[in-house]
């Protein structure tokens, strides 16, 4: 059967059937003239509830898409963290299991455990990965001295035994100097340091020879 008239006794244009009938199962091509009489005939008695699953698929698959573009236009919620975080922690507060966190951490070649703290920049390098709008929370007194004391346990960390050296304290002496002096001090009590005899002046006055 020319697929023209196949299409006449449908009652739908020639190219839209060309477009349903692979949708619906039937392997007609773009440029196909005829059409078998026997699948024809199926295509026939068939058209009218194969024309009605396509059109509920096509429809499921708009609404999908819709709510996709929707979900995606939405801001990303903000979330607030510290300075420093253990990777537990970042799991309770973005709500996302505690693998996942450190699946996303291993992808960027850290290898951290549940309770190792990781820096705000390695938090909001993974939140970005994980489509999460990452911040900085405010810092206060407290929060401050946490994360340099952190700061400080990385670091020292991060130094090699091998490579300490004891070395003695410092000490360090902090006070004022005074140039006055105690009324204690009388002509017969002098100083040990005190010079027996004033060194004589030199006179500004006198003669150069």
């Amino acid at each position: 059967m020319n697929i023209t008239e196949l299409a006449r006794i449908l009652r739908v244009p020639t190219q839209e059937l060309r477009d349903k009938l692979p949708q619906v199962g039937f392997d007609i091509g773009q440029k196909a003239i005829k059409v078998d009489d026997k699948i024809a005939a199926r295509i026939i008695s068939q058209w009218a509830i194969l024309n009605k699953q396509l059109e509920a698929k096509l429809s499921a698959e708009k609404r999908a898409a819709a709510a996709e573009t929707t979900v995606a236009g939405q801001e990303k919620k903000q979330i607030k963290i510290p300075a420093f975080i253990t990777v537990r922690d970042l799991a309770a507060i973005t709500g996302l299991p505690v693998n996942r966190i450190l699946s996303e951490l291993m992808k960027n070649g850290i290898f951290s455990s549940l309770n190792e703290k990781i820096d705000f920049d390695t938090a909001a390098v993974i939140g970005a990965d994980l489509g999460l709008n990452i911040a900085p929370a405010e810092e206060t007194e407290e929060t401050k001295a946490a994360a340099d004391a952190d700061i400080i346990k990385t670091v020292l960390s991060q130094e090699a035994g091998a490579d300490l050296k004891t070395r003695p304290p410092v000490v360090v002496v902090w006070g004022t100097l005074t140039t006055v002096k105690p009324n204690c001090w009388t002509p017969s009590e002098k100083p040990t340091w005190w010079p027996a005899k004033p060194a004589a002046l030199l006179s500004t006055s006198a003669p150069i020879r």
